[in-house]
């Protein structure tokens, strides 16, 4: 998410704020949430620029509210009573351990998938992106607008460029 946010600024420096950040149990049972919520937390956290994280979203919603999808009842970090889950004790843990570290380690993505500027990212250019991850390549995302200008890469420090 914070790689699509710079691809498609060209301002190198501005901060980037990661919104709607979440997992619901739909997609994963707990102990996966928690790995997940830890893994994708840190990971964000390495991202050069990030201002902030928010997750999405606070709280459960309440059943007697209808029309959501069944994945969005359950996304907060705390119950519709406003108890906090084990997950939001887990995302205040990480957080704070973030906020405590002496420095946030900035990880370098000297390599980029491109990104055709019409596109909107789908599954081929998803697994194009996290089979570079699985390779412990942590790649940026350039639009093919901006892959041909050598100042923009040098700036967001891209030495490759990988088409999908």
């Amino acid at each position: 998410m914070l790689e699509l946010a710079k691809a498609y600024n060209r301002e190198v420096d501005r901060p980037v704020w990661l919104q709607e950040f979440g997992v619901s149990t739909e997609w994963m049972g707990a102990a996966d949430r928690d790995d997940y919520l830890v893994a994708a937390t840190e990971i964000s956290a390495s991202v050069d620029g990030l201002w902030g994280i928010t997750w999405w979203c606070s709280h459960d919603v309440e059943r007697s509210l209808t029309g959501f999808v069944e994945l969005e009842y359950d996304l907060g970090l705390l119950t519709v009573d406003n108890e906090i889950k084990s997950l939001g004790h887990r995302f205040r843990e990480v957080v704070t351990a973030l906020r405590n570290a002496s420095a946030s380690p900035v990880v370098s993505r000297t390599t980029a998938v491109v990104l055709p500027d019409e596109l909107t990212p789908d599954l081929e250019f998803a697994d194009t992106f996290f089979t570079l991850i699985d390779r412990g390549v942590r790649p940026a995302i350039v639009l093919a607008s901006a892959s041909r200008d050598a100042g923009y890469l040098r700036a967001r420090g891209i030495e490759e460029l990988v088409t999908v």
